[in-house]
């Protein structure tokens, strides 16, 4: 049935009638609606305005909230380091929380530790563990996520390692050398200008130059 049919009613006469029924509301708010719709040039521009915006408000908020810190704190404020996981807002939206696992928020909270600006001294006794670069954990080659990593064994997953104690290296004195060519001479013995002989004996000595095996002691 057209919409001018569902306008025009017959009486009991037979004489036809005009309905004075208005026309259905639903089909008005749609043709509003459809008026009213934006192209999509025209919704990037409203977004796009609503962003600025938003971001207005987050960097006037983010200024204002660095200086009550900053005067709360005092002479520390400058040593602090700002979230990079927060952009300093100071809390993650739900996506992004309810994607981090629970291995990440320790990662987290390991870089959190390692960003403190405290002037600690570098301890001389230890040194970063060159077998897992520090972190404690290398891969096992394990293809299943729950062996892909394992403690590092040369340092327990502790990330560091004891220096191997520095020993003090001596080198040995070089020989004596004679710079007239001639060989050295023992001192004599006995009043005699000769050699020691191969077992030891000065000359002059009663058993000089006899094989001690002949040698008879009375």
């Amino acid at each position: 049935m057209s919409e001018e049919s569902e306008r025009i009613l017959v009486d009991g006469n037979g004489e036809v009638i005009e309905n004075d029924e208005p026309e259905d509301e639903g089909d008005e708010e749609e043709e509003a609606s459809f008026e009213g719709a934006k192209t999509p040039a025209e919704q990037a521009a409203v977004d796009e305005a609503a962003l600025a915006k938003l971001d207005k408000a987050l960097t006037a908020e983010d200024k204002r909230h660095q200086a009550a810190l900053g005067k709360a704190l005092g002479d520390s404020w400058p040593e602090h380091v700002r979230c990079a996981m927060c952009d300093g807002v100071g809390f993650l939206g739900p996506e992004a929380a309810r994607a981090l696992t629970t291995a990440q928020w320790g990662e987290l909270l390991q870089v959190a530790a390692m960003l403190v600006t405290e002037d600690y001294v570098q301890d001389q006794n230890y040194e970063t563990c060159q077998n897992c670069a520090g972190k404690g954990q290398t891969r096992s080659g394990a293809t299943n996520s729950d062996h892909y990593l394992k403690l590092c064994d040369g340092c327990q997953g502790n990330g560091y390692v004891q220096r191997a104690p520095q020993v003090p290296t001596y080198s040995m004195p070089a020989p004596t050398q004679v710079t007239n060519g001639a060989e050295p001479m023992t001192q004599a013995s006995y009043g005699s200008p000769e050699k020691d002989d191969a077992w030891g004996r000065h000359a002059g000595h009663p058993h000089y130059g006899i094989d001690p095996r002949y040698v008879v002691v009375p």
